[in-house]
Parts: structure tokens; C-alpha cells; sequence
């Protein structure tokens, strides 16, 4: 783009151009106050050959004053919605897209200028946006609503659950319960009573020399072989891929591993990405011991925060804050679109008087 492009211009990349414009991504990724890795094309091209290798990359990107100011990438479905099939576009869904970014400017004519995007791509009846912030989803139902296009107001979606450390490690500890920092500190000494602790935090080439390790860990805990907690095929391959963006963290007890996680780290926070620890260890609570490790070294090294990119009662005990997100659906100008639109209102209609009918009886 040179400087002559109109001031907002939206394009559609696909393959080898949407590649090309990595550094360019990655620079509008560091300046994007909101935006994490997750949006960035290391995370994001990592989950296209993992998950799909076969199926064409596409993206929507937006050039203003001839600079790349938003690419956000897409990925198609079809859908059974009773007897009939839908083309749905969204973001790539699998268990590691826990939250997405519109990587556009926050301004009604970037939303604006995505949804024309999206239109140029076409093929589609059901555009859905899935764990983005109240703000985006707002931008988008406005967007849409502008460019006449119908859409659902944004819903809950996942809520993610963080630990903000700014203050150093001890000022966290201090917030937490009584209880909790004597668990931690009888963990502890139960593991090094039992026999010689060593915890590392690995990087780079020594991350994938101990690759063996850690699928060791994985092997033996209770997610092994259960493919809706990220331990499949595409998820090895895609950890494998995505090893230069974080790191390692291992417990050992005399010499063997039992407790594994894997952490994505930007400037902004680490990030939970999977853990796992001997499930026939349990009861000496390695995974307990290795994450308070790994957060009293993220605090030292002066990241703000730790997200722990799930909701769990073990995540809730560590957290002091909550990141809520929504999602939404925009509709086609085809026949197709509309009458997703239509059958949507139905059920959601028919789903209210439901409840509200179950309400009246109780």
C-alpha cells in the first residue's frame, strides 16, 4: 500500500499474502493497546497449520493512510441448523481459541470497514463472533446496524479469570486467604520431603529438548487421551509450533517429571495455555507447587498479570479479577441469511416464553 490508499480500505488476503504481511501484523499487534498474542500472526498462523492445514487462510484487513491498521483472520463451518445447513464464517474455534480479537481500529468506521470486509469474502450466511470484549461487540452490532445489515445483540460468552500482580509477589500473597498461604507452604515441604525438587523454567531450544518430558507428564494425567482437553494430534502439533512464543515450566521429583505448563507470555501478562501433573502424584500436589512457582516468577519479572485463560475453582482461588466477553451473529443479505436471522428470533423467542412459563409455574 503506498501513500496515495484511501483512508480506510478494506481487503480481503488469502494464502501466501495474508503470510507476507506477518511483520507488519505483529507491529499493529504491539501497538494495539487491547491486543494480545492471541491475535498476532505467530499464535494465529500456528493454529491454521495445526488445526486446518487443508482449508485456504483468509483474512480481512483494513489499510488507513496506507498503513495496515487491522487484520483479523476467518475460517469457515457448515452448520446443521435442523433439517437445513448454514455457512458460517467466524474465528478459528478449537479448545485453545479461548478469546479472540477484532484486530481492527476501535471506531465505528474500522467495525464498519471489517463488515464490508467480511461481505468481499461472501460464501457465507452467518457471521459469528465469539469471545470478544463487551466493547467490540458493541462496535459490531452498531457497525452492523449502519451498513443495514441484521444481526443479534451480543450475548455472554466465556468469562476468564486473571491474577493481577503489579504490586510484586507479596502484596498478592497478602490478598490471598490465610488458608490458602499455609496450603501452599505445607505443598511445599511435602514435596521436598519426599525427595530432591527441582523446578525449571525453559525457553526455546532447551522448551523443545524437553518435549519428552512433558508429554511424558501428559501421558500420565487424567486429560490423557481426551480430546476435549487439548491433548489430541492437531494439539501436540500445534504446541509443538507455538513453543518459540513461550515456555516450559517442569517439576521434578528426583529426576522424574510430574508437572507440566506450558505459559504464553506477551508484555502485557503470561498466559495459562495447558497443565497437567501425575495423576498418580496427585496427592502430593506437584501442579499446585509448579503454578505458585510460576506466578511468584512472572510477579518477579514484572509482568503485570497472570491470565489463566479458563473459570475453574482451582483458577478462582488464585484470582482477583475477571475479563467477561460476548459474542454475536450478523446475517447475509441473501435469502439464506434472512431466514437464519428469522429461525434465530423464533427459537430465542419460543426459548423465553419457555423459561418464563417455568417461572410462572414455580
Amino acid at each position: 500500500m503506498d501513500a496515495a490508499a484511501p483512508a480506510d480500505q478494506a481487503l480481503v488476503l488469502h494464502g501466501e499474502a495474508l503470510a507476507a504481511q506477518a511483520p507488519a501484523w505483529a507491529s499493529l499487534v504491539e501497538r494495539t493497546a487491547d491486543a494480545t498474542l492471541f491475535a498476532g500472526p505467530a499464535f494465529q498462523l500456528a493454529l491454521r497449520r495445526a488445526f486446518a492445514p487443508d482449508d485456504p487462510a483468509e483474512a480481512v484487513a483494513l489499510w488507513r493512510g496506507g498503513d495496515l491498521a487491522g487484520l483479523t483472520p476467518l475460517a469457515r463451518r457448515r452448520l446443521a441448523y435442523g433439517p437445513s445447513r448454514l455457512r458460517e464464517l467466524g474465528f478459528l474455534r478449537c479448545a485453545h481459541t479461548l478469546r479472540n480479537h477484532l484486530l481492527h481500529p476501535p471506531d465505528l468506521a474500522g467495525t464498519k470497514a471489517f463488515l464490508t470486509g467480511a461481505e468481499a469474502l461472501g460464501g457465507w450466511d452467518v457471521l459469528f463472533l465469539e469471545n470478544v470484549s463487551p466493547e467490540a461487540g458493541a462496535r459490531v452490532t452498531t457497525a452492523a446496524e449502519a451498513l443495514g445489515l441484521a444481526g443479534d445483540a451480543p450475548e455472554q460468552a466465556r468469562t476468564l479469570l486473571h491474577a493481577d500482580i503489579a504490586s510484586g509477589w507479596e502484596a498478592y500473597l497478602a490478598s490471598r486467604s490465610g488458608e490458602h498461604r499455609r496450603q501452599l507452604k505445607k505443598r511445599r515441604r511435602a514435596l521436598e520431603a519426599a525427595g530432591r525438587l527441582v523446578i525449571e523454567r525453559l525457553e526455546g531450544e532447551a522448551l523443545r529438548a524437553a518435549t519428552p518430558d512433558w508429554r511424558a507428564v501428559l501421558s500420565a494425567s487424567w486429560q490423557a487421551g481426551d480430546p476435549s482437553t487439548a491433548s489430541g494430534p492437531q494439539d501436540l502439533r500445534f504446541l509443538d509450533l507455538t513453543a518459540d512464543i513461550g515456555a516450559l515450566w517442569l517439576l521434578r521429583l528426583d529426576g522424574r517429571p510430574l508437572a507440566a505448563l506450558r505459559m504464553l507470555e506477551d508484555r502485557r501478562a503470561a498466559y495459562v495455555h495447558t497443565m497437567h501433573f501425575v495423576q498418580a502424584a496427585r496427592d502430593l500436589a506437584p501442579g499446585v507447587v509448579l503454578f505458585e512457582a510460576m506466578m511468584a516468577d512472572a510477579a518477579a519479572r514484572g509482568l503485570p498479570r497472570v491470565d489463566f485463560n479458563g473459570h475453574t475453582p482451582f483458577f478462582a482461588r488464585w484470582a482477583t479479577g475477571e475479563t467477561r466477553q460476548v459474542q454475536m451473529r450478523v446475517y447475509a443479505r441473501g435469502l439464506r441469511g434472512q431466514a437464519a436471522w428469522m429461525a434465530r428470533r423464533v427459537r430465542r423467542r419460543a426459548s423465553r416464553a419457555a423459561r418464563s412459563v417455568g417461572a410462572d409455574a414455580a
